[in-house]
């Protein structure tokens, strides 16, 4: 992505104290210009890097599908929808990810992340289908067995752990969040075909068509668990799940250890895409200073610099009643405690 990551922080001062009852200011920080070109050149050659392992699969799906009904293997039937699925991914991951390069306009404020989240969840739901079809073929095939073709069979496995360990190669070096998702497909389908292998090898010498049957449930079980796990992390994101859900009291006890604040409140935190996050909070401070107050918002946003960069920062003058003191870490947290604060207590 495109985007250029960048902290924003909102001064809202108020109280009598000040000379200022009201004021806002605004500061944004963004990289310099070499850090931006080599952020592009970043997000180009990821951008290139999925056209290639997209095509290929593509190609090798339609010939699984051949392959599958020729052999008469359900296994191979199986892996197809799972190849598809991948294809799905890597082509619907190569072009969002050019679109997503798109910079925020008044339409998208904050950019077209998104639009690759959109991608990841019609592969998810189509990994589904393809495993329960497969499952439901495999229960018929075990009151009907039919022949299969082990010679074919060993040959396709071949030809499947070839294409999927390519395609892995081409991404070893991604480390954005899709990128990660179609590695660990990519893995999952080699896994499998490594066990077609080994079943079509067996199935030369010892002929068992339910070797077949088994090894299909095995496979659907395995992409259905992992498929429905992705699409459940992405509906996270899109309800604005907080992802650091168990570190953020720890996160406002730090902050508060700032000298000079004496509260955070309306604390919150969300994700674009899984992994560019937004941090918006309220910090109460005794200071009036401009400059102390910029030092103030800059120590914060530091701290707050491992999680997000991009941060709203609202400062408030102590004695100042926000309606939005009573926030969940203000009001709640002591109802829902994290794990830590469990294990401190046990």
């Amino acid at each position: 992505m495109n985007r250029q990551l960048h902290s924003e922080q909102h001064g809202h001062l108020n109280g009598d104290s000040c000379k200022h009852s009201h004021e806002h200011s605004h500061e944004h920080s963004h990289k310099n210009s070499h850090g931006h070109s080599h952020r592009h050149s970043h997000t180009q050659d990821s951008v290139d890097s999925l056209g290639l392992p997209f095509f290929l699969n593509l190609f090798f799906t339609l010939f699984e599908f051949v392959g599958g009904w020729f052999t008469n293997s359900i296994a191979i039937i199986t892996d197809a929808f799972h190849d598809f699925g991948d294809s799905l991914s890597l082509g619907l991951l190569y072009g969002l990810a050019k679109y997503s390069k798109k910079s925020p306009d008044r339409k998208y404020t904050y950019g077209y992340q998104r639009f690759q989240t959109l991608g990841t969840i019609f592969t998810a739901i189509s990994l589904i289908a393809g495993s329960i079809y497969s499952i439901t073929e495999g229960i018929k095939r075990i009151f009907a067995p039919e022949e299969v073709l082990p010679t074919g069979i060993f040959i396709m496995a071949i030809v499947g752990v070839a294409v999927n360990f390519f395609s892995m190669w081409r991404l070893r070096k991604r480390n954005g969040y899709s990128e990660k998702i179609v590695t660990l497909h990519l893995l999952e389908d080699m896994i499998g075909w490594i066990a077609v292998l080994i079943t079509g090898g067996i199935m030369m010498f010892i002929y068992i068509p339910l070797l077949d049957t088994i090894l299909s449930f095995i496979l659907a079980a395995f992409i259905l668990y992992q498929a429905a796990g992705y699409l459940i992390e992405i509906f996270r994101i899109i309800l604005m799940k907080n992802p650091f859900d168990e570190e953020s009291t720890e996160i406002i006890a730090k902050l508060k250890t700032i000298p000079l604040v004496s509260d955070i409140h309306d604390f919150h935190i969300w994700s674009l895409d899984g992994e560019n996050h937004i941090i918006t909070l309220h910090a109460v401070t005794t200071l009036c200073n401009p400059e102390e107050i910029t030092t103030l918002r800059e120590t914060i946003r530091n701290k707050l610099a491992p999680y997000s960069q991009h941060c709203t920062i609202e400062i408030e003058q102590e004695g100042y009643r926000c309606v939005f003191a009573d926030s969940c870490y203000n009001a709640c947290e002591d109802e829902e405690p994290t794990k830590s604060e469990m294990k401190v207590k046990d």
